[in-house]
């Protein structure tokens, strides 16, 4: 009868012991999805803000204030590449990995096109300059 007992407690125990872990499982897995939900926020919130923020050339004004921090504590990253015609605001959080340019990283970018207004006239004056000079000679 004893042995029953024991049994039925270890039985018990042991039930409870893989609730208890399903439950902090499943509680992990529903919280990181809302992390995972809020950091997918903040990065189309951030990109949006730093698309609007452009000069009168339509060049981006590069952010310098203080950056936030994602659901996991670390700052967002912000990256602005030019190139001849356009240029790229990219946006990164790092995810819950807390390293870079990984599966978990949610990343956002925006492009915009350079005015070729201004190209074409330095193109022009140059070649005006160029074609006076010759005749000049």
């Amino acid at each position: 009868m004893n042995e029953d007992r024991s049994a039925w407690v270890f039985l018990l125990l042991f039930v409870l012991g893989v609730g208890v872990g399903l439950y902090f499982l499943f509680s992990r897995i529903i919280n990181d999805n809302g992390r995972v939900k809020e950091n997918q926020r903040q990065v189309s919130e951030w990109v949006e803000k730093l698309d609007e923020m452009v000069d009168e050339n339509g060049l981006y004004k590069h952010y310098t204030g203080e950056l936030p921090t994602d659901p996991w504590g670390s700052k967002l990253n912000i990256h602005y590449r030019k190139t001849n015609h356009t240029e790229t605001l990219t946006v990164r959080s790092v995810g819950r990995d807390g390293i870079m340019f990984t599966k978990d990283d949610v990343v956002e970018k925006r492009t915009r096109f350079h005015s070729l207004g201004d190209h074409l006239k330095d193109a022009a004056q140059g070649a005006t300059q160029g074609v006076r000079q010759g005749l000049r000679k």
